[in-house]
């Protein structure tokens, strides 16, 4: 049985994050941020909840429409875009680890490239 994104979630940043990877809270705390901006904006377009979000509707059309907002409607520098991207890279690459049909769907997610300063 696959398991929920809501658990997926929570498991990426009680264990995953800290006790995997030994990132630092201040660090836990810019994944966090990023995660749940890329949520709230995915359930925005689809017009639901977050709770009501699967891991189909996660993808790659979806990372770089959020890193499109990003930069035109939230007025972001490339350097937090880039933050965010990478950070979102993380997030995909444990989906992909935690659920394997995930990941033949995810690593188109890991295409997307960083633009380059003043670019």
């Amino acid at each position: 049985m696959t398991p929920s994104l809501g658990l997926l979630v929570q498991s990426f940043f009680t264990d995953h994050l800290p006790v995997q990877k030994g990132l630092r809270q201040g660090s836990i705390r810019s994944y966090r941020d990023t995660v749940r901006l890329f949520l709230c904006f995915v359930s925005e377009q689809r017009g639901g909840s977050i709770a009501s979000l699967t891991l189909d509707d996660l993808g790659f059309e979806q990372v770089l429409a959020f890193l499109k907002y990003l930069e035109q409607q939230r007025g972001n520098s490339v350097r937090t875009r880039n933050q965010r991207r990478a950070a979102l890279n993380t997030f995909f690459s444990y989906l992909a680890l935690r659920v394997l049909p995930f990941a033949v769907k995810g690593p188109g997610v890991f295409g997307v490239m960083a633009p380059a300063k003043g670019a």
